[in-house]
């Protein structure tokens, strides 16, 4: 960390937040709430920097570690952001908010027929719909594993 906090912005902001996840990965941190400060500030920064791609690790992060400490509402939210910080960048980016916030861990309050009856919240479903010409076109990219989507 003491080599990023070296660097100048942007790069500060996007080595800080890809140091934070390998060390929440590795280890729970201590003080969750002091880090989730911390990620939420760099987020913010990298959304004001143009890093879409980092601004929603960010907004990721904050959401797993809201989970953690029980507080739904708030990993629910950070989710959302995430999703929706993905809208300004590549259909790779796209694809892969889609898959986080469809794996957001948060309790549900109603039913989502397309999830096969697990709840979704009613007043967000719109919110991870993607607007536009692009909606109903198969992005061309191919995520890990060889898949072709």
């Amino acid at each position: 960390m003491d080599y990023a906090s070296r660097l100048n912005d942007p790069q500060r902001t996007q080595r800080m937040l890809e140091l934070i996840q390998v060390s929440i990965a590795a280890r729970r941190p201590a003080n969750p709430g002091r880090v989730a400060k911390e990620i939420e500030a760099l987020a913010e920064r990298a959304l004001n920097f143009g890093c879409s791609d980092h601004a929603r690790l960010g907004f990721h992060l904050l959401s797993l570690l809201s989970w953690e400490e029980g507080d739904w509402s708030d990993a629910e939210r950070s989710t959302i952001l995430a999703e929706q910080v993905s809208r300004t960048g590549s259909d790779r980016e796209k694809m892969m908010a889609m898959a986080e916030a469809a794996r957001c861990p948060a309790p549900r309050t109603e039913p989502d027929p397309v999830c096969q009856g697990l709840p979704f919240p009613g007043p967000q479903k719109d919110d991870l719909r993607l607007p536009g010409p692009g909606c109903g076109v198969r992005p061309q990219v191919q995520p890990p594993g060889g898949i072709a989507l």
